[in-house]
C-alpha cells in the first residue's frame, strides 16, 4: 500500500512538472498513470479532472469526475469536481447537486461555494448566489439588500457569472469588455458593480473615459462596498508625472468617502502611458494593504481614448506590456474597448483573452 502511494506521488510530481512546462498532454498521461497506480489518490484524480476541464475536454473531464466520485464517494473534492465539469458545459441545475453533495461532506470547501454561486447566478437566482460567494470568501453570509431590478439585468448577470467562473478556474486572466461606444462607461460601471458586490474584490480603475468623481457618484447608486477602488486618472490636461489627490469632497456622495482615506486618486498625463503601470502597481499595493482582500482587479475603462494622444503603435506596445505584466502578477484584468478598437490589444494578447460582449439593452438603466 505504501509502495503504491509513493509510486503514485512520484507520477503526480512528474505530471505537475509537465503541466508547469506547458505540456498538457504529457501531464494528463502522468496524472492518469498516478490514478491507476493508486485509485484512492484524491490528488491524482483531481489533477486529471481539472486539467481535462481546463483544456476544454469537458466530456472526458465529466467521465473522469464520475470515476473519481465512484472511487472516493466520501471525498468532497470529487463531488465538487463533478459539479465544476457540469458547470463548464452549462448544465447548471445538475451542477448544483454536485456542489450540494460536496458541501454536505465539507461545508468549508470554497470551490464548491463559488461554483454553486456561479450556477445560481447563471440561473437568475442572484439573491441566492450572494451568500454562496460570501461563504467562498470564508465569511458567514450577509443579508444583502436586493438591488433595484433594473440594475441587475438577468442577461448581464448570466454573462458576468459565466465569465468569472472561467477566470477563477483558470487562475485570473484578461477580459476584453466589448461594448458599443455609447455604452462603454455604463459597461465599466456594471462590471465594477459585480466585482465589488458579488465577488467582494478590491482593485484599481484606470479612468480614461470619465473622471473618478463620476464613477463614485454612479457606483454609490448601485453598490454599497466597504472597499471602493483606487482610481488612476489618465487626463489630457495633466503633466509632470503622477500626482495623488484627495478623495471626494465631503457631501459629494459615492463610495470614495467610505474609507476616509486621503489618497484614493492618482492623476497621470495621457501623454505618458509609460507611467501608468507603476502607478497601478503602487495602487494595488495600497488597496491590498488597506482592505486585506484575497482577490484584486484592474479595470481600464477606455483604452481607445489613448490612441488620440499617443498613436496606435505606442498604445499597442503599452497594452501588451501592461496587461502581460498584470497577468504575470495574477490579477483579474478588464479593458473596456469597442470592437473597432480591438487592434490596440495586439494579436499576442488574444491567445489568452476572454471576451465579454455587453448588449446595450442590458445597460439602459445604468
Amino acid at each position: 500500500m505504501e509502495g503504491e502511494k509513493a509510486h503514485a506521488q512520484a507520477l503526480l510530481e512528474l505530471g505537475e512538472r509537465a503541466e508547469r512546462a506547458g505540456d498538457a498532454g504529457g501531464a494528463l498521461g502522468w496524472y492518469e498513470a498516478a490514478a491507476r497506480a493508486d485509485p484512492r489518490s484524491s490528488a491524482a484524480h483531481l489533477r486529471l479532472c481539472s486539467l481535462l476541464r481546463r483544456t476544454g475536454r469537458c466530456a472526458e473531464a465529466l467521465a473522469a469526475a464520475g470515476a473519481f466520485a465512484a472511487a472516493l464517494p466520501k471525498d468532497a473534492a470529487a463531488h465538487c469536481e463533478a459539479g465544476l465539469c457540469l458547470l463548464a458545459i452549462h448544465r447548471n441545475e445538475e451542477s448544483i447537486s454536485g456542489f450540494e453533495r460536496a458541501l454536505a461532506i465539507d461545508p468549508r470547501l470554497k470551490d464548491a461555494w463559488r461554483g454553486m454561486g456561479t450556477a445560481l447566478g447563471r440561473l437568475g437566482r442572484t439573491e441566492e448566489a450572494f451568500p454562496c460567494f460570501d461563504r467562498a470568501e470564508g465569511r458567514g453570509p450577509r443579508a444583502f439588500a436586493p438591488a433595484p431590478p433594473q440594475h441587475r439585468s438577468p442577461e448581464l448577470a448570466t454573462a458576468v457569472h459565466g465569465l468569472m467562473a472561467g477566470l477563477l478556474d483558470a487562475g485570473r486572466g484578461i477580459t476584453h469588455i466589448a461594448a458599443g461606444g455609447p455604452f462603454s462607461f455604463k459597461a465599466a460601471v456594471a462590471v465594477l458593480g459585480f466585482l465589488l458586490r458579488d465577488y467582494d474584490m478590491d482593485g484599481v480603475v484606470v479612468a480614461v473615459a470619465r473622471p473618478p468623481e463620476i464613477y463614485r457618484q454612479t457606483l454609490a447608486r448601485r453598490v454599497d462596498t466597504p472597499h471602493p477602488p483606487h482610481y488612476v486618472e489618465v487626463a489630457a490636461a495633466t503633466a509632470g508625472g503622477p500626482e495623488t489627490v484627495h478623495p471626494a469632497r465631503p457631501g459629494a456622495g459615492g463610495a470614495g468617502e467610505s474609507t476616509g482615506a486621503a489618497d484614493d486618486v492618482t492623476t497621470l498625463s495621457a501623454f505618458e502611458p509609460d507611467l501608468i503601470a507603476a502607478a497601478v502597481k503602487a495602487a494595488l499595493q495600497r488597496v491590498a494593504g488597506r482592505y486585506g482582500g484575497e482577490e484584486h482587479f484592474v479595470l481600464m475603462d477606455d483604452l481607445a481614448a489613448m490612441e488620440f494622444y499617443n498613436g496606435t503603435g505606442v498604445v499597442k506596445k503599452f497594452s501588451a506590456g501592461f496587461f502581460g505584466e498584470l497577468t504575470s502578477l495574477g490579477m483579474f484584468s478588464f479593458v473596456v474597448l469597442p470592437d473597432t478598437g480591438a487592434h490596440l490589444l495586439g494579436p499576442a494578447l488574444f491567445a489568452s483573452m476572454e471576451t465579454l460582449r455587453v448588449d446595450g439593452r442590458w445597460l439602459t438603466e445604468v
